[in-house]
């Protein structure tokens, strides 16, 4: 009878206890977690431990719902890290997912066409909000966007030209 009653009663895990066997996730998530550091536990993402839970890593969109930009596929190609969700790394060709939020700087390109509109998005903003001093005026017409190389050059040179 004490073996029945000792089957029936599961372990929880809590935070404290992943933390035992697991360091890097909740350092990273002390170091940039975001709200995942104060409002999201272990157990809000991760149901369960193997070998009794084959798949505990989580779609994101088990949570992140209701805007455009959480509706897209692929997650990790920019958030390389789910523990650090704001440190985002893109790859070389990402436009798709910028689109998403910065849909007036690209409807800008789109009219005002040069050689910048032919380019994905991380070619210039390889990091997350980063404006590089070439673009820093998208309203402006093409050739105002590119700036002089040097002091001595009196007409804007491009490096895209």
């Amino acid at each position: 009878m004490a073996c029945a009653a000792q089957e029936q009663v599961k372990a929880t895990l809590t935070s404290s206890d992943c933390v035992k066997c697991h360091s890097k996730a909740p350092a990273d998530i002390a170091a940039n977690g975001m709200a995942h550091k104060t409002n999201v536990t272990c157990q809000d993402c991760h149901v369960g431990h193997p070998p009794t839970v084959k798949k505990i890593i989580p779609a994101c969109s088990q949570c992140h719902e209701g805007k455009p930009h959480f509706s897209l596929s692929g997650c990790l190609s920019c958030h390389s890290n789910p523990h650090t969700p704001k440190v985002i790394k893109f790859g070389n060709n990402v436009t798709d997912p910028c689109l998403t939020c910065h849909t007036p700087q690209i409807e800008k390109l789109r009219k005002n066409k040069s050689k910048h509109s032919a380019l994905a998005c991380s070619f210039c903003h390889n990091v997350h909000g980063k404006i590089p001093d070439c673009t820093s005026a998208i309203s402006r017409t093409p050739r105002k966007w590119c700036r002089p190389i040097a002091r001595s050059v009196t007409r804007p040179i491009c490096r895209w030209s």
